[in-house]
């Protein structure tokens, strides 16, 4: 799938600005790709999942930490507010090294575009989003 293709379905604003972080590290010599734009509510609940146990009480607990994925319950993936991007190598293998330098330059872009992500919360660092509240640049 094309980066426009996983993007189908996400906010306007959110695709110009994920597409002018695509753009400008393109100029730093990097390829970037849409891992992943919408997300349905099943999906959302399956990542919530990782890692976690409900209890009989109704209650979920970690049991995993390294394979959680995500701290919030519902995902503004699921809102079209929300991308995951990575870098390539030129064979196209995904740059997953979280000490590449590449991951700053995304943050670099993505807060002079007016997204927030993980480059702010220091882990899921190619995260981005529109921020809460429909505030944008």
């Amino acid at each position: 799938m094309t980066n426009a293709e996983k993007l189908h379905g996400c906010k306007p604003d959110l695709v110009r600005k994920v597409t002018a972080v695509i753009e400008d590290l393109k100029g730093h010599g990097y390829n970037l790709r849409v891992v992943e734009g919408m997300r349905s509510e099943a999906q959302a609940a399956a990542n919530w999942a990782k890692g976690r146990k409900q209890l009989a009480s109704g209650e979920w607990v970690i049991v995993n930490p390294k394979a959680v994925v995500t701290k919030r319950r519902r995902s503004r993936h699921c809102d079209g507010e929300a991308a995951d991007l990575v870098a390539v190598d030129k064979g196209g293998r995904p740059i997953w090294d979280d000490k590449s330098p590449v991951w700053k330059l995304i943050g670099r872009s993505a807060k002079a575009h007016g997204l927030d992500g993980g480059y702010q919360w220091g882990w899921d660092l190619g995260h981005v989003e529109l921020p809460e509240g429909g505030k944008t640049a």
